[in-house]
């Protein structure tokens, strides 16, 4: 574990944090509002034909 916590050290001191452009945050709300639609309607679905 102590591996994977100094990689992932010199992994942020190299390449620096990740930053998500205001185009990048909407693109991915919106993906998640797809997904809980599709998710709803196969909720949906599945407990018709129960």
């Amino acid at each position: 574990m102590a591996i994977a916590a100094l990689a992932g050290f010199f992994h942020y001191t190299r390449v620096g944090p990740n930053e998500v452009s205001e185009e990048e945050e909407l693109e991915a709300q919106r993906e998640v509002e797809e997904v809980r639609r599709s998710r709803e309607s196969g909720q949906e679905r599945s407990d018709e034909t129960r």
